[in-house]
């Protein structure tokens, strides 16, 4: 098995029974090849999840700042690997409360995806996340640009089938009511309603009803 493809076995796995098989084959084939670094910032990107899925978040926290860590040494031949493992160290540090560091790691993925020109399915959910979090705080014109990116680029990379246009949409609804802006979040609650994606309708339903009340 060639590096590249060991190294995305282990990082894209998501069948937990396979784990110890595949991170025990990473181990073998980093010693044998003198630890080159991205290949040793996808292992423990995967030993990151694994802690998450198991619930451990401290662990998976240390864990993706190792990899993040060996990703940057790497750089720039491990970008994804590290953009990767920024979104995920973001996932864990929201379920531990710490949004401003959350956010801080979504900055950076946002930013190498726009120094890129990517408009990858990760760089557009680290700009949904980072706008719930500004959106949470009251940074609301932040939370409103990053809302309409996100749904920007789902439209342009997903197409109209995909529901997280809709919570897109619904956010700049939420921004609109945090303004105290009832007919403009009327106006985007209507067209959510309109423009929902396959099973989606009963959400835009409820956040026009949150507007009439």
């Amino acid at each position: 098995m060639s590096w590249t493809r060991l190294a995305l076995t282990v990082a894209e796995q998501e069948d937990g029974g396979g784990w110890p098989l595949t991170i025990a084959m990473a181990e073998a084939a980093v010693e044998s090849v003198g630890s080159p670094l991205r290949l040793q910032a996808d292992l423990e990107g995967a030993r990151g999840l694994r802690a998450l899925r198991a619930h451990d978040l401290r662990g998976a926290q240390e864990l993706f700042s190792r990899s993040i860590e060996l990703a940057e040494r790497a750089m720039p031949l491990a970008a994804q690997r590290l953009a990767t493992s920024l979104a995920s160290r973001a996932e864990v540090e929201i379920l531990q409360g710490d949004a401003e560091s959350a956010r801080s790691d979504l900055d950076r993925v946002v930013a190498m995806g726009s120094a890129l020109g990517e408009r990858s399915p990760r760089l557009l959910d680290a700009t949904f996340e980072r706008a719930i979090i500004d959106l949470e705080a009251g940074r609301l014109d932040d939370a409103e640009r990053s809302f309409q990116e996100a749904l920007d680029g789902y439209l342009e990379v997903f197409g109209p089938e995909y529901s997280g246009r809709v919570h897109a949409r619904l956010g700049l609804v939420a921004v609109s009511l945090g303004r105290g802006d009832k007919e403009q979040a009327r106006s985007l609650a209507s067209e959510a309603l309109t423009d929902s994606a396959p099973g989606t309708r009963h959400w835009a339903l409820d956040a026009l009803a949150s507007v009439e009340v």
